[in-house]
């Protein structure tokens, strides 16, 4: 039974963030786009002192990113990797399926507006937890700093 790694539930969100150490963001965007939350997000989660390891997508990206080397793609991030916040156009998400699947997360996190049941059916099948159309910022906020 798959279902169990579909979490939608605040127990399960909250042993999410409260377990998150490295946290690698898919469509990571830098300080040009710095009112995009594919950079707020994760520039909060860095001060608070979570590793982040940035995945551009598409050319002309920096080679460094919140304090970090970019990674060319998620074959080439470092292991173990606690959630994968995923900042994708929804019909994108498939295509990063396989690739999500060898790297083994803890977690794949698509951001609040982001939701792909047939990619996160294909990641619970292969026991990764995955939450749909959530703030991981916002989580972090309400369960790990208490606001």
């Amino acid at each position: 039974m798959y279902s169990q790694y579909l979490v939608d539930d605040d127990a399960g969100i909250a042993e999410i963030v409260r377990g998150a150490r490295r946290v690698v963001i898919l469509g990571a965007k830098g300080e040009d786009e710095a009112a995009d939350a594919a950079f707020i997000v994760p520039e909060f989660l860095r001060r608070q002192g979570l590793e982040i390891v940035p995945v551009p997508v598409g050319a002309g990206h920096p080679e460094e990113m919140f304090g970090a080397r970019t990674a060319a793609g998620l074959a080439d991030v470092p292991r173990p990797v606690d959630v994968v916040d995923v900042f994708r156009r929804s019909q994108e998400v498939e295509r990063h399926v396989e690739e999500l699947k060898a790297l083994k997360p803890g977690c794949v996190w698509m951001q609040l507006g982001i939701r792909n049941d047939r990619a996160a059916e294909a990641l619970a099948r292969a026991k990764i937890r995955v939450v749909q159309d959530r703030c991981l910022m916002e989580a972090f906020r309400s369960h790990v700093l208490g606001r």
